[in-house]
């Protein structure tokens, strides 16, 4: 169970890719591949589960300028930034 959700964020990492790399444009689409993929074999509570991993990765790969912000503009300690960007990404993928 844990290696699917490491596998879903690292999925969901990779998601993010796209948004920079144009070339890699088909990307997006063999990631949500292999999330549905696997959440089709899963029960419910598993592939909630993995969406929340997804997101977060995708989230957290995606607004990583958020901990540099909080860190270096606002003289947030480096823990606190870290919870801070964790908490939002997984916030915004529940």
């Amino acid at each position: 169970m844990i290696r699917d959700a490491a596998v879903a964020a690292a999925a969901g990492a990779v998601f993010s890719l796209a948004a920079t790399v144009t070339w890699l444009w088909w990307l997006p689409f063999l990631c949500t591949g292999l999330l549905a993929w696997r959440a089709a074999q899963a029960g419910p509570r598993r592939a909630a589960l993995l969406g929340l991993s997804f997101g977060s990765g995708w989230l957290g790969a995606s607004t990583w300028w958020l901990y540099i912000s909080l860190h270096t503009y606002g003289a947030l300690p480096s823990p606190l930034a870290v919870v801070a960007v964790a908490s939002l990404c997984m916030a915004l993928s529940a």
